[in-house]
């Protein structure tokens, strides 16, 4: 069991280092060409790798904190990753799984007791909310998306990174206080962040004046 953990441990953090190295590089260079796209890759399959380590330690160390946490950024990691294959955002059967599980994950948030996990708990059921409305609104509406999925590609994708960001805060600024700070501050400067850049983004602007 020891060596399970360590070797996961391992793959844990090189993953953690390429996911932060990868979405700086994403953030800092010129969006849509084929660097963005290879960049976007290893930063997605990076945080698999992390949520799935993640997830694999939380069990043998029977870490409830842990498995919410990285259950809440894979959902973030893989609906960002699917609104680029999925442009039309139609729902399909790994849509309602990923938000069954999703769904299962916040009710254990929301019930834990603990500040962290219910803040995040509080974000993620908002996260599912609107994501089936707008995955209904566009069905029932029956509009051409032309927008809609970078938007929320940019919001999951970002939300990801901030978490890979957060991740690294907590891990390296263990004696900081107030805790509840570290884990908090990267969404706190994040989330205005997502909203300009989502507003400024140039290929969003051409798709919505079409």
């Amino acid at each position: 069991m020891e060596r399970i953990q360590h070797l996961f441990l391992f793959v844990h953090i090189l993953s953690g280092c390429l996911a932060l190295v990868f979405g700086l590089l994403i953030l800092c260079l010129k969006k849509g060409n084929r660097t963005h796209r290879t960049n976007g890759k290893i930063f997605f399959f990076s945080l698999i790798a992390i949520s799935i380590s993640a997830l694999v330690l939380s069990a043998t160390k029977q870490n409830t904190f842990l498995f919410c946490i990285a259950l809440f950024s894979a959902y973030m990691n893989i609906a960002g990753w699917n609104s680029t294959r999925n442009r039309k955002l139609i729902p399909t059967k790994g849509d309602w799984m990923l938000w069954s599980l999703a769904i299962t994950n916040s009710v254990i948030m929301l019930f834990s007791e603990n500040l962290v996990l219910l803040v995040f708990g509080c974000i993620n059921t908002w996260l599912i909310v609107h994501d089936i409305y707008l995955f209904g609104y566009l069905s029932k509406a029956k509009r051409e998306n032309t927008h809609h999925w970078l938007e929320r590609h940019i919001g999951m994708m970002m939300g990801s990174f901030i978490s890979t960001v957060t991740a690294f805060l907590v891990v390296n600024l263990p004696h900081a206080e107030p805790k509840w700070l570290i884990w908090f501050l990267p969404t706190a400067l994040g989330v205005p962040l997502i909203v300009r850049w989502t507003i400024a983004h140039p290929l969003l602007k051409t798709l919505k004046s079409k």
